[in-house]
C-alpha cells in the first residue's frame, strides 16, 4: 500500500468512481428485482405463507409450505425489503430505523 502522501486525485478519482458505479448499478439491479418479488409476492395474496406456497409448490392456494419453507419465503422477502429501503434512502425516501445488514445476512 502505499504511503499516504503518494495518493494522487488520479488514484483516488478512479477508486471513488468505482466504488460509487459498483454501488449504483447494484442497487438499481436490486430495485428491479425487489419490483419483480414484490409483484409476485402481491399476486400470491401478500402473505408469506401464501408466498411459500406459490415459490416451494407453484400454487399460492395450496396449503403444503413447511415452517421451514415460510421461514425461507420470510427471510427472502425480508431482505429484498432491506435493499429497497436501501435504495429509498439513496432516492431521499425516508426509511425507518431497521438492522437491514442482518436481514442481507440472512440470504447471503
Amino acid at each position: 500500500m502505499p504511503h499516504s502522501s503518494e495518493q494522487t486525485w488520479g488514484v483516488f478519482s478512479n477508486k471513488v468512481a468505482g466504488v460509487a458505479d459498483s454501488v449504483l448499478s447494484a442497487l438499481l439491479n436490486a430495485e428491479e428485482n425487489y419490483q419483480d418479488m414484490l409483484e409476485t409476492y402481491t399476486w400470491a395474496g401478500s402473505t408469506d405463507t401464501r408466498f411459500a406456497n406459490l415459490l416451494f409448490a407453484g400454487d399460492p392456494d395450496l396449503t403444503t409450505a413447511t415452517a421451514e419453507e415460510i421461514s425461507k419465503a420470510t427471510d427472502l422477502k425480508d431482505a429484498m425489503t432491506a435493499v429497497h429501503q436501501l435504495y429509498q434512502a439513496m432516492t431521499n425516501v425516508p426509511v425507518t430505523t431497521s438492522d437491514r445488514a442482518a436481514k442481507l445476512r440472512r440470504m447471503s
